[in-house]
């Protein structure tokens, strides 16, 4: 995520993980469990600090993982991922179709007849 500017499938590949400059930092990386971040939600909160050669430290932390119900996900950020996540789909979709999709699912409250969803996630046109 830091060399890339984001973790999702893609950055699984072999290729990626092969690369040289993500094993250079990941060599660089110290994971430390630290039970003051626990807390009773599925996931913690986050600590993350960068140190340079010359001595100098950044830190910040994130008290609630994004999707958390105290930090929830936005419908853009819901959209953002439906459309990473559906690229991957068996069923490969155009932009245009994925895009009905998003419309339809925007305003689901609206459709009288949920066929119109579901025949956009069944066929490919």
């Amino acid at each position: 995520a830091t060399i890339n500017g984001d973790f999702f499938i893609d950055e699984l590949n072999p290729q990626v993980i092969k690369d040289s400059n993500i094993l250079d930092l990941a060599q660089r990386v110290t994971p430390i469990v630290d039970n003051e971040c626990q807390t009773d939600l599925v996931i913690g909160s986050t600590v993350m600090e960068i140190g340079t050669h010359d001595g100098q430290k950044w830190s910040k932390k994130n008290k609630f993982p994004r999707g958390n119900p105290n930090n929830p996900v936005d419908i853009d950020g819901v959209i953002e991922k439906f459309k990473k996540c559906v690229k991957y789909s068996d069923r490969p979709f155009s932009t245009e179709h994925i895009d009905r999709m998003v419309d339809l699912l925007c305003d689901i409250e609206k459709l009288e007849d949920l066929n119109q969803l579901i025949q956009l996630f069944v066929s490919k046109s």
